[in-house]
């Protein structure tokens, strides 16, 4: 019975997690219904979790609050962009989707508004949590979040199917009571995987040597060996042929040489003919 009330329990530790993301999701809502807030508080619901994720941060009401004062004016400027931009797609995507006829011209320009909108999801997943963990200007920012996108492309999908997710459960079963973990829910999911991506260039930002790139690709040790032999052979293959170049230069040699004392002897025979001629 006392497991059953000791708050290390994994089920309590679970339930106090889901506590934890009901209470920043209202407070990224609150904060973000004045709309040019939107930013701000993202960067900092971001922030938060990340941090209750690693437990590197028990207050996460206060690291919330911290994170939304701290990156407020570029999270102000982030924001607009992300709204600005998400509603000209929006908008481009209900006109060539709803309103355009078939035609092959339309069909081309629904084709690049769904590529525009995947580059615009791409970008969202990582330039908030950038804000949240990064002090890198607005222009910058938004240009590391798409090479990041692209470097950890399978982490970006893995991300965007959990965006995806509740949203998709609420319509097709109207459980509704997944609205109270809305935004929030998919971010703190997103926060083990964006927690992982970000590990070494967080150690590099602050000057520590950095642990290896967890997704970079690798030789295998079994090919790493056998590319060694390979190299391996073809020294010796190239040592072989230069020793057997080598003989036959000493051998060339040899015989100019013989051919050359031979040529002095006879002209050496000669000579005595000539004089008494």
């Amino acid at each position: 019975m006392s497991k059953i009330f000791d708050l290390n329990n994994p089920v309590w530790t679970f339930v106090g997690r889901l506590v934890d993301v009901v209470v920043l999701h209202f407070l990224w809502f609150v904060c973000s219904l004045p709309i040019i807030t939107f930013g701000a508080s993202t960067a900092a619901l971001h922030y938060a979790l990340m941090k209750d994720v690693a437990d590197e941060d028990p207050h996460y009401v206060k690291a919330f609050f911290r994170s939304f004062k701290l990156n407020f004016k570029p999270g102000i400027a982030l924001g607009l962009i992300f709204l600005i931009l998400g509603g000209l797609i929006g908008f481009s995507l209900y006109f060539y989707f709803v309103i355009a006829p078939p035609t092959t011209l339309y069909y081309m320009m629904r084709g690049a508004s769904i590529l525009m909108a995947v580059i615009y999801l791409f970008v969202f997943l990582y330039a908030f949590p950038l804000l949240a963990r990064f002090d890198t200007p607005v222009p910058k920012l938004i240009r590391n979040a798409f090479f990041l996108s692209i470097r950890h492309i399978g982490w970006t999908i893995s991300m965007l199917i959990i965006l995806a997710a509740p949203y998709v459960v609420i319509i097709f079963t109207n459980f509704l009571p997944l609205l109270l973990f809305g935004y929030g829910l998919v971010v703190y999911l997103n926060s083990f995987i964006l927690n992982h991506v970000f590990k070494p260039y967080i150690q590099a930002a602050r000057g520590d040597e950095p642990e290896k790139d967890p997704d970079a690709w690798e030789i295998p040790e079994e090919e790493l060996l056998e590319n060694a032999g390979a190299g391996l052979q073809s020294v010796r293959e190239s040592e072989a042929a230069a020793e057997a170049e080598n003989a036959v230069n000493e051998a060339a040699a040899e015989a100019e040489s013989t051919a050359e004392e031979a040529t002095e002897s006879t002209i050496e025979e000669a000579r005595p003919e000539n004089k008494e001629e």
